[in-house]
């Protein structure tokens, strides 16, 4: 499946999970989603997985963007508040296996140190205590291509 040119108001650009919702995508293309917003936080350019979801997602050989054309990245924007996750803002238990990050980005014009941009690529919460990346690459991002909020991964890719 392509998930291509979405918007949100303020999150989730193609995809919003909430409590019980669960995502098992596999070759799927996530491109120029965005979430772009004047006055509020906002979360996840292609992909919101807020941290009441109850269950494991799973991603399988996803592109978010694509390696060759600089203008097909996923990206969040606020203008007073603070952006996380340009192409994915994990709020809870998921698995990343041979997923591909091109040309995702994260902005912000806050000048207060609360409301920043980070996780050009991905913003991972506390609560995601199991979350696995494995097997796949992040280039070309603009701001910290992964925000890690107060947890561990596991798996790393190397």
């Amino acid at each position: 499946s392509k998930f291509d040119n979405n918007s949100a108001l303020k999150q989730g650009g193609a995809i919003q999970l909430n409590e019980n919702g669960i995502i098992t995508a596999e070759d799927c293309i996530f491109t120029r989603n965005k979430v772009v917003s004047n006055n509020d936080k906002v979360y996840g350019g292609a992909i919101r997985i807020a941290s009441n979801c109850t269950n494991t997602n799973t991603f399988t050989r996803c592109y978010f963007g694509l390696e060759d054309d600089d203008e097909s990245g996923n990206y969040i924007y606020s203008q007073t508040k603070g952006s996380y996750g340009g192409a994915i803002y994990l709020g809870k238990n998921s698995t990343l296996d041979e997923c591909y990050f091109y040309h995702n980005y994260a902005s912000s014009d806050s000048t207060n140190a609360e409301f920043m941009a980070e996780g050009g690529a991905l913003a991972i919460t506390g609560s995601c205590i199991s979350c696995t990346i494995k097997n796949s690459v992040f280039k070309k991002f603009k701001s910290v291509f992964i925000k890690l909020f107060h947890k561990n991964i596991n798996d790393f890719p190397k």
